[in-house]
């Protein structure tokens, strides 16, 4: 099983460079994070890591509909007084296919492998699908730097069909477990453009319900929960500052193949982000930035702070 893999990462890896064009993206970088802000009696115990990392993007669109490729990437998270942990690569291929286009409506279908190595899981495979349809579509892509993602302006409504495989232990020695997860969405995205380089952006993700399970089919839980993004960004070609708040709710443990409504419960979290950058000669690019993050346990959990630097060497 293990082998099959290892030979299904290698040919979707040989696969999916040739299907897109050429366009390449090598970046290097690093950032130094201070943690603990809200938890600490002396400076002696705030936390300071320092995490380099480079990272290699390979294919956008090989035509108007299909887009997609491969990253590969690294980093090391270090804690300043510990030891020096191994350097644990990554790797991710996407293939996204847009059709059945018609003035207000299309669907899009895709397929993501990443896989990298944590201490819990070992070496793990995240395989995602998804099918989307779209009956309502009033926006379109604006492209509004290179270097980063489009922007959406207008109002997209849509439903969709969600599929994961979560494998642990791909190299290991200790056996390998799969989960799975499958279920229906629903969400609406929006974007307007406030002013010259202003845009505001808004997204509502609710999954229900969606269903849990080993791949022995032996137990299920299913569960719902839904996620809503607010960004507020200002972006020109050497300035970008931006600010995003993360809620997010699940309700556990609906049904299980034992129960029903007896142990339900139900978490909540919210990250609320800020960024400021500017970029030197066109792939220079130094930022800082702060997160503060709250749960149902505690509201103001954790404050970060953070400096970085980034250059695009292709």
């Amino acid at each position: 099983m293990k082998i099959k893999l290892v030979i299904l990462l290698i040919v979707i890896t040989v696969v999916s460079g040739p299907l897109f064009s050429t366009e390449q993206i090598l970046l290097t970088g690093a950032w130094a994070q201070v943690e603990n802000l809200l938890d600490f009696d002396t400076p002696n115990e705030l936390k300071y890591v320092v995490t380099p990392y480079a990272e290699y993007h390979f294919g956008r669109s090989s035509t108007n509909n299909l887009t997609g490729g491969m990253r590969l990437s690294t980093y090391s998270p270090y804690e300043i007084g510990s030891d020096i942990k191994i350097i644990k690569p990554s790797f991710q291929s996407i293939l996204n296919y847009r059709f059945n286009e018609r003035p207000n409506e299309f669907m899009q279908t895709g397929l993501t492998l990443f896989t990298s190595q944590t201490d819990f899981t070992g070496t793990f495979l995240l395989m995602s699908s998804y099918f989307k349809w779209y009956p309502y579509n009033k926006a379109n892509e604006v492209t509004i730097h290179k270097h980063y993602l489009d922007a959406i302006e207008g109002l997209r409504l849509g439903f969709g069909i969600n599929g994961k495989a979560f494998m642990t232990n791909l190299f290991e020695d200790a056996d390998t477990e799969t989960t799975v997860d499958v279920g229906l969405s629903g969400f609406l995205e929006s974007g307007v453009q406030l002013g010259d380089h202003l845009w505001a952006h808004g997204y509502i993700l609710l999954n229900v319900p969606s269903i849990r399970m080993p791949s022995t089919l032996q137990t299920y839980t299913v569960f719902a929960n839904s996620q809503i993004i607010g960004t507020l960004l200002y972006s020109t070609e050497k300035i970008r500052i931006g600010t995003s708040l993360i809620a997010s709710i699940e309700v556990n443990e609906l049904l299980t193949n034992d129960s029903f409504f007896n142990n339900t419960s139900m978490d909540y979290n919210y990250q609320f982000l800020g960024e400021a950058g500017y970029i030197f000669n066109n792939d220079f690019y130094l930022y800082a930035g702060a997160e503060l993050n709250g749960n149902k346990a505690s509201l103001l959990d954790s404050l970060n702070v953070y400096i970085g630097a980034q250059y695009y060497l292709l």
